[in-house]
Order: structure tokens, then sequence, then C-alpha cells
């Protein structure tokens, strides 16, 4: 064939061959019908992918359009057109997750990376658009329902163009001159935190370095304690490790003269892993113990386990124990207040690893697997999916999570299977308590919680009943767990329980997300009170709920039965910083709402009650502890922020204390309230912060935190580095926040230059 093209005279050109077929059909070489959709992408299930090449007007499947009515019209933006090929449509989002792949893993990840390239330009400045509602006359002439519609773009929007007159002050308070002392002030106690941050961080570190030293671990009977404190508090919904098989590892090497030699491949580093979270939980005694042992130091304790990856054969690359060293270090990387994009890049490295393992795939369809390993690589995958989920959520991009075939794990206790078991027992009833209950209800959720994410990664136009029957469903998830699960739940001692109180929490939390995402689409709309209450019902209750649950930990009001109470207040707060902060903008969202509207819901008419998980008082919990669920007025809302904040402003000597976002909270919600008649909003804002400047440095003296003068922080930054015995270089750099996405960026919260978190302070 080439011999015969060269004989072609020069002027010779073969006719441009017109594209008549739709560009799915063309791209997997089907045969056409040539209409709108075609057949071929109706049978696939994706009739929004049905698209042909400009000038190629097909003509209407009137079949399909009668039967389908509401389908969406095409977007005429150039935009939007190019990423048409590429997004999902609402379809699609309804469609069970569990089936086989119809791509291979390459086709799946090139997608995913150019939907994850699409959400990073979405994050520019100049991508950052708001919600847009259609045009308020025909909004208002549209009385039914199912043709309300209401136009997003493709990610999530941040809230930061919700709050005008909090970012403009933030502008000027990084900048201006006479906010110069205001500034001066506010560096003063924030220096003063981080330094403390980083007393606590680098005290009892490692002196001799990795290598140089025996393996000292603490006597038997506490490392047997941080390991319970370990599977009690973590192995909930986020399932790792087989206690029993760990808990006979430990045993082993303490008893057997072999030592490290043995125990199994990979069991080390995931000791010092399960070690380190126990002692980090903080609420015995024990807890000080590990602490306070040098190899039990976070960033060793990091170190040994990155060692231990970069130093496995490519032979034991993709083995199980491998894999769970990995989703450990992610573990210690969150409990250690570590950066959320480095673990979000740790979470896409475990999430290629798990495809690579095939454990997405159901392993009874995979051989040379055993039942034992089977059962352990369904709670895996599904530890890995949903830890994907939550981070994409909190970072606003779109779900990489791909199809998967593998089943729930079962509902059974640890010690009901065993390497070398035959046959699984079946799964108990969800109204028994079990070792691996909330992952196996959680599992059954998924595809639900991620069919509703993904509706607004791919949509361009999404209706408002559709968002709907989303937040419907998995509301009526919440509504519909099972009695152990609830908080009113009494059953047994054991229910009563500090571990189970977090357990319960752990899954609300995860539940929640998904409603919250969906949720913030809309309530960021300018046009708010063009979407139905329902919505701003939902979202205000989930922040109300979330906000609340601190008070369940704060010592203040708790009554937990453990020696000290403070460790699982800190270790709440470490764990759900991010969603924390979301539910305060929220909830100042809707006083900003409500402030527009000039006027409040009658309190006896419409309380706001968390809907299924409700909180209830339970042994452990004081039953006069405030749960904060006020009347639906703008004031009992203002008065819920400031009752959110004061927690954070006690709390500026523990670990992870972020001055930056009191600050920032203060400013919005300040800017939010009505204005004096003899004080303008800025002044205001100003004196808001100058009264926290006052309130911080005074618990600052309680806590006996070393304070910094306004001359010692710029004289030198010598005088801060100092300590850490780090050269003078650049701060550690940017850390992507979540919460902050679009606010303006004020220089006196820049990281130091001696505090490095916790995620590379090993590299």
């Amino acid at each position: 064939m080439s011999d015969a093209s060269g004989t072609l005279a020069p002027s010779a050109s073969k006719r441009p061959r017109p594209v008549i077929s739709c560009l799915e059909c063309r791209r997997k070489k089907l045969k056409c019908d040539r209409l709108d959709p075609c057949q071929q992408c109706i049978k696939i299930g994706r009739p929004g992918r049905c698209t042909y090449q400009s000038g190629q007007e097909p003509v209407p499947n009137t079949a399909y359009l009668r039967v389908h009515p509401s389908k969406r019209q095409r977007l005429t933006s150039p935009a939007a057109e190019d990423g048409n090929s590429n997004t999902a449509t609402l379809e699609d989002s309804h469609s069970p997750v569990l089936h086989s792949a119809g791509k291979g893993v390459v086709e799946d990840l090139q997608e995913r990376v150019a939907r994850l390239e699409r959400a990073l330009l979405a994050h520019a400045p100049e991508s950052d658009g708001e919600l847009i509602a259609p045009e308020s006359a025909t909004a208002q002439a549209r009385s039914d329902e199912h043709e309300q519609q209401v136009q997003v773009p493709a990610v999530s929007t941040n809230l930061s163009s919700q709050f005008p007159d909090a970012c403009a002050f933030m502008a000027k308070l990084a900048h201006d001159p006479e906010l110069a002392t205001l500034r001066v002030d506010l560096k003063s106690v924030h220096h003063a935190v981080e330094m403390n941050n980083h007393r606590i961080w680098h005290e009892q570190g490692p002196t001799v370095p990795i290598g140089q030293r025996p393996l000292e671990l603490p006597p038997l009977h506490v490392c047997e304690r941080l390991t319970t404190l370990y599977f009690d508090n973590m192995e909930h919904c986020f399932r790792i490790l087989h206690a029993p098989a760990f808990r006979e590892q430990l045993k082993m090497l303490f008893t057997d003269g072999a030592g490290e030699q043995a125990c199994s491949f990979g069991f080390i580093p995931l000791l010092f892993g399960v070690l380190s979270i126990g002692a980090s939980v903080g609420t015995h005694g024990e807890c000080e113990i590990g602490a306070s042992t040098s190899i039990l130091h976070p960033s060793r304790v990091l170190r040994v386990m990155r060692n231990f990856l970069s130093s496995v054969r490519r032979r034991q690359r993709y083995l199980l124990p491998v894999l769970q060293v990995k989703m450990l270090v992610l573990v210690c990387q969150w409990s250690y207040l570590g950066r959320i994009d480095d673990l979000f890049i740790l979470s896409g490295e475990i999430l290629r690893d798990a495809l690579i393992m095939k454990l997405n795939q159901d392993p009874s369809t995979l051989g040379g697997i055993s039942v034992f390993e089977g059962e352990v690589r369904r709670r895996m995958w599904m530890t890995v999916v949903e830890i994907d989920l939550m981070l994409c959520i909190l970072c606003k991009i779109p779900c990489t999570v791909p199809p998967y075939t593998s089943r729930p794990p079962q509902n059974i206790n640890d010690d009901e299977f065993y390497d070398g078991i035959t046959a699984l027992p079946g799964s108990r009833p969800t109204e028994e308590w079990t070792d691996g209950l909330c992952q196996h209800v959680l599992s059954q959720s998924f595809p639900l919680r991620l069919a509703a994410c993904k509706q607004m990664d791919g949509a361009s136009h999404i209706k408002l009943t559709e968002l709907l029957g989303y937040t419907r469903d998995v509301e009526k998830v919440l509504q519909d767990l099972p009695s152990p699960l609830r908080f009113s739940y009494m059953g047994d001692q054991a229910s009563k329980t500090p571990p189970r109180l977090l357990a319960r929490m752990e899954l609300d939390f995860s539940i929640r997300r998904p409603l919250m995402h969906l949720y913030t689409c809309f309530a960021a709309s300018p046009h708010a009170h063009d979407i139905q209450q329902e919505c701003t019902d939902g979202f205000l209750q989930s922040c109300l709920m979330i906000t609340t649950f601190q008070d369940l930990f704060d010592p203040r009001y708790s009554e937990i039965d453990v020696p000290r109470p403070e460790g699982y207040w800190d270790f709440f707060h470490n764990l759900y910083r991010h969603e924390l902060g979301q539910a305060i903008l929220g909830l100042c969202l809707e006083i900003k709402r409500l402030g527009t509207m000039a006027s409040t819901v009658d309190p006896t008419s419409q309380v706001l009650v968390p809907s299924g998980n409700a909180v209830a008082p339970i042994d452990g919990i004081s039953a006069t502890a405030p749960l904060r669920l006020p009347a639906y007025t703008k004031s009992s809302l203002v008065h819920s922020v400031q009752d959110t904040l004061e927690p954070m402003k006690l709390r500026l000597a523990h670990p992870g204390a972020n001055f930056k976002d009191i600050v920032y909270f203060t400013v919005v919600l300040t800017s939010l309230l009505p204005e004096h008649p003899e004080q303008t909003k800025e002044a205001s804002i100003r004196t808001a912060l100058q009264d926290l400047v006052q309130d911080c440095l005074a618990q600052l003296q309680r806590d006996h935190v070393q304070l910094l003068t306004p001359r010692s922080l710029d004289s030198s930054p010598d005088a801060l580095g100092s300590s850490s015995g780090q050269e003078e270089g650049p701060p550690t750099g940017y850390s992507y926040d979540p919460v902050w996405t679009g606010f303006p960026v004020i220089e006196v919260f820049e990281p130091l230059d001696v505090y490095d978190p916790p995620a590379s302070n090993d590299r």
C-alpha cells in the first residue's frame, strides 16, 4: 500500500473523509445510526456522551426523547464543548459502581488525570466562578419544581466570594500601614503558638541516627496497651490490619529468642506506626511512656516506615504488608497534622498501587488468594476508596475512585476468621456490634455517596430535583443506621465507652461529607433564596451537627472515664480540623443569608435537630453539656459560632493549634454583624481582632507559653531559628488549606522557618 501511494501524482490528494458518526462510536469503531443520542451510546448507558463534530448536526432521536424528556440541552460555550466528551452526565452518576470496568486501567487513569487537570484549572483565580442561577424573572415564573435548574461549575466553588467585606479587610490587613500595629500584635501571638507547636513536635526527638541504635521498644505491657488503643480507636471505618494476627506477632517479638527475625515481613514498621498512633491518643499513662520513648518519636517513626518502603525489592513492592505500611504512613501523617496536599499525593499513590494489585476486583475471581487474604483485601480496598473520597471532598476536586467489583467486607469480628480458614462465617445481623460493623455499613452506602459526589464533578447543568434525590438518599442513610451505630444506643456497657463514641462519630463524618459537598455548591449561590428551603435546612443541620461534636470531648463538659480526657479533645481536633472549619463557614453563610433577608424564623415554629444520628446523653458524657442546637435565628447562629471558636482559643497551647484560623473566623463573623451607628464595619473588625489578641495572650500566659516581644520578632530570624539548629532559609513552603481557598493570604501567618510540618520533617 505504501508503494502504491508513492506513485500518485504530486497534485493528487485523498479526499478527506467526512465525520458523520458520533465521536464516541468513531473512537470505539462502532456502527453509528447517526441520531442524537445514537443507539450505541444508549446501549452502554451514556447518552450524554453522544457528541458530534461541529457542522455535522445529527437528527434528534425522537423515540428516545419521548421516553426521556428531561435531557439537558448542550452547552454552547467552547470550554464546555471541549470538556463534554470527558464529562460524565447525571445519568452516569446514577449508575451503580459495582460493575466491571469497560476500559482498561491505563485509559481510566488517563481520564482521571484529565479530570484532575480541569479541577486544577478551576482553582485558578480567573476560573473561580460563582454559581449562576437562571434569569430571575424566568426562575420566578417556574412554579414546577421539576423545571428548576441551577448552572454550576464542574467543581464545588469556594466560599470566599460570599464574604466580600471580610476579604476586603484581610487584603487591607496584609499591606495597609494604618494596620501595622495590629499586624505586629497578631504576628506576636502567631509566632508564640507556632514556636510552642515546634517545641512540642521536637520534644524527645532522636539524638542518634537511625541504624546506630538497637530496637529499644517500651515494655511488653506498654506495647500491648498502645496496640489496644490503636485498634479500639482507629480500626472502625478504616480497616488496615487484622488485630489477632498483629497481637500474635507482637508476642512473638518479645517472647521468641529470635527477636525481629521471628516476625513476618513488614511487621516491624507496622509496629512502629501502631505504637506511635496509640501513643498519640494520649488518654492513658502508657501513652505518655510511649510518647517519651525516643524510638516512637513521630519523625523517627515516619523515617523508619519510609526507609522500609524504599528498601523493598521489586518483587515485594506490591505485597499486602507494603501497602499496609503506606496506609499507616498516611494515618500517621494525618494524626501528626501533616499537610493535606501531601496526604492527597500519598493517597493517590496508594490508590494506584491498589489497582495494580487488583484490590478493586473481588478476590474470589482471582487465583492463588486464600479466604483469609481475600477478606483482608476487601477491607483494605474499602479503606483506600473511603480515604480517597474523603480527601477529594476536602480538597474540592473530582473524585478519582474507579469502578470496582470487590464486595463489601463481612460483618464479623476479627477473631472469627484467621489464616488457613476455608470459608468465611456469615455476616452477623447489623443490630449486633462487631469489629467490622462500621465498615460493613459504610461500604453498603459507598456507591451512593460516590455517585452523589461525581454528580457535582461532571455535570454542567444540575436540576434541583436531581440534587434533592441524592441528598434525600444520603440523609436516609443517616436515619436508617443500625441501632448500635446511633449515639442514643445504650445496649451494653461496651457501647458507652469513648472508642465506641469515636467510632459512631467517624461513621457520621464519613456520611456527612458528601452532604456538605452537595449542599455547599448550592448554599454558596448568590441566589440562595431561589433554592428550596430543604437544601438550606439540610446544610445548616449538618453544620450544627459537626460543631456540636467537639462538646462531646471538651473537658469542660464531658465526663469521659479516662485518666487524661484532654487526649480525646486533641485527637478530635487533629482528625477533623478541616470539617470543623468548613462547618463554621457554613454557619456564617446562613448568618449572612438571614441578615440579607432582614428577618428570622420564629424559634417556636422551626428548630433544627440533626436527623437520624442524633446526639443523646450517654455514659461518660455529661447530660448538661451544651449540645448547641439553637433555634433557627441569626442571633442563635452567631452564638453557636462564638461557642465553637471559644474552645479553639483555649487550645492555643495544645498540639496543632492554629491562630490563623481563629483570626480568619473572627474577621468573617464580625463582618456579618450589624454596623454600630458610631463605628464602621472596618473599625468593628479591628476592635474584634484587638480583643482577640488580648484574650489569646492571656490564655498563653495561663498555659506558661513563652511570648515573643515585637523587637525579637523583627530583629533577626536567628532568634527564632536558634532552637532548632536549622540553617536560615525560606519558609517550609505553601500548604494548601481547603477551608481558606480564595481568601486573601496574609504574610503574618506564613509558616516559620523553624517549623517543619510533620509530613516533611524527616525527608
